[in-house]
């Protein structure tokens, strides 16, 4: 069991489980005795099982849900197990009338010593549905030594002659040995072991129908597949789960930059695809690139499926249109779910691109938070002397130098601009430039400005005032800076207290391809062009900030 939290902060954990194995060590006897119909069978056998796995191994496991936020193992508890046990089985079998075997076994075992690291419980634990107490989940009284009936399980008394009856299916075989294998011997306790053999069962079950369930050999699906995300990842697993193979066309920049602004180039996205395919769907893929809406579809000759969600159904029946002019079956349209993210709307990239969410639903102001004055730790006071940008310098004394800078720098495509400072949006304005959001609050270092240093606000076309304390980060300043990107007109937000941390609202709520500009106290400028990994840094320092209840 591992402990994982983003960063230091231990607030946010996850618990992650790890089954691992253990190897066992057997020294035993057996014997049979056959008397007419009649067989007697019994074993007697020492067992040694410890847990050999690597405990570095634990320990470099990344954490299996959402990796990128919950990056720092804290804790790992290995269980370590070491037991010896004896184990005795006798057994019983004969033939009756009507091809009817009756069998009837003894079965016993006995713990004789047991070791193991702790786990760390509480006894305020309690865990929903499972009617034992915490005493009980104590590593020794879990184990179970025994291994079952060994002597049913692997041989039979006499062999049937003539034709051999096999399972109908796969499942229905799997089905039998698993029944087997999970068999409850001994106590009446039903163990964690007994209750994971089912959780086992019931999932290795599942895999079977679903390969037995496929009933397609090719599969097309077609996509931009920008910020590769869960919802693409549903679209195709829907696919693989029902056809033997598919082919995954990806449109051109051509097509996909008519999307909007800010989509992947065809190289990032294919690259991420492929990263994602050869780990899911192993040999069982082709990747194309998309040159027209309907790609090699209406020509297709081997495929016999598509895949779809709600809104590109109607496409996928246009090319079936096309197959019939064509003189070829149409394709099966398989009908992929949408994927909601946690705002309510469906996860799909132009909200990422929005910046509302990121790729797997997730917002990137942490729910918890939504309504919240929300303080800063000075443990973050060096975190945010490191510019969260690229650096343009010059002397304090003429900002206009590291301004210039900056603005030469000032990529051919990007969003809004955000200024931050009252040197910075009054030294931009001086310079002819109008940022399209400001944020000041008439002080620099901490001290009022002049007058004539003030920011001439009559430039602005829109204008707001927001309480926001020095070293917080409050719900009016939230609702401030949301609607100020919704606006379209340029507008001047005057902070009354403090506007340093605007930028980390702005970085979690803005668009992609947003420009953020602030002063960097004694260097010059930072500009910051808001992209993914802005958008992590912003979420993964927020939620070390303290929320005031």
């Amino acid at each position: 069991m591992n402990v994982y939290a983003n960063g230091p902060d231990k607030s946010f954990s996850i618990i992650d489980i790890i089954y691992s194995y253990r190897k066992t060590k057997i020294l035993g006897v057996g014997t049979n005795l056959f008397i007419g119909d009649a067989t007697f069978r019994g074993d007697a056998a020492f067992f040694n099982t410890s847990d050999v796995n690597d405990e570095d191994k634990f320990l470099e496991r990344k954490s299996s849900y959402l990796p990128t936020i919950y990056d720092s193992l804290h804790y790992s508890y290995p269980l370590k197990e070491e037991v010896n046990y004896f184990q005795t089985t006798l057994q019983f079998e004969i033939e009756l009338p009507f091809d009817i075997q009756f069998t009837g076994q003894f079965f016993t075992y006995d713990t004789l010593d047991y070791k193991s690291d702790s786990l760390p419980l509480d006894e305020d634990i309690s865990i929903p549905n499972l009617e034992i107490t915490v005493d009980e989940l104590n590593p020794e009284n879990i184990f179970t030594p025994g291994y079952g009936s060994s002597i049913d399980f692997g041989m039979k008394s006499r062999q049937p002659t003539g034709s051999t009856v096999r399972p109908d299916t796969e499942g229905q075989a799997f089905e039998e040995t698993m029944n087997k294998a999970v068999r409850y011997q001994g106590t009446a306790f039903r163990s964690i072991q007994a209750i994971l053999g089912d959780v086992i069962k019931g999932f290795m079950l599942q895999q079977t129908t679903m390969q037995a369930d496929r009933s397609f050999r090719r599969c097309l699906i077609g996509g931009t597949f920008d910020r590769f995300h869960s919802g693409h990842q549903l679209l195709i697993q829907t696919a693989l789960r029902q056809a033997d193979f598919i082919e995954v066309h990806v449109v051109n920049d051509e097509m996909a930059q008519a999307k909007g602004d800010w989509v992947q180039s065809l190289d990032d996205r294919m690259e991420t695809l492929l990263d994602w395919l050869s780990d899911t769907a192993h040999l069982r893929y082709e990747i194309h690139v998309l040159n027209d809406p309907h790609g090699p579809a209406p020509t297709h000759r081997t495929a016999d499926s598509i895949v779809a969600t709600i809104e590109t159904i109607p496409r996928c029946h246009q090319i079936n249109e096309r197959r019939y002019e064509n003189g070829l079956p149409p394709l099966s349209i398989l009908e992929a779910p949408h994927l909601n993210d946690e705002l309510g709307g469906i996860l799909s990239s132009s909200r990422i691109r929005l910046g509302l969410i990121d790729q797997e639903g997730h917002p990137w102001i942490p729910p918890t938070f939504e309504g919240k004055v929300l303080h800063m730790p000075t443990v973050l006071d060096d975190e945010f002397k490191t510019p969260m940008g690229e650096l343009f310098e010059g002397p304090e004394d003429a900002p206009e130098v590291a301004l210039s800078a900056m603005l030469e720098a000032l990529p051919e495509n990007h969003g809004s601009i955000v200024a931050v400072g009252d040197v910075t949006v009054k030294g931009l304005m001086d310079m002819g430039f109008l940022p399209d959001i400001a944020f000041v609050d008439g002080q620099t270092k901490r001290e009022a400005l002049d007058v004539s240093l003030l920011v001439r606000q009559e430039e602005y076309a829109l204008h707001r005032k927001v309480v926001n304390p020095p070293g917080q980060l409050t719900p009016e300043l939230l609702e401030v800076v949301r609607w100020s990107l919704e606006q379209e007109a340029s507008v001047l937000i005057e902070v009354d207290g403090e506007e340093d941390l605007a930028p980390m609202f702005v970085l979690a709520t803005a668009p992609l391809g947003t420009i953020i500009v602030y002063g960097q106290p004694r260097q010059g400028v930072v500009m910051r062009v808001l992209d993914m990994d802005a958008k992590h840094r912003a979420r993964n320092l927020l939620v070390h900030f303290e929320a005031e209840e």
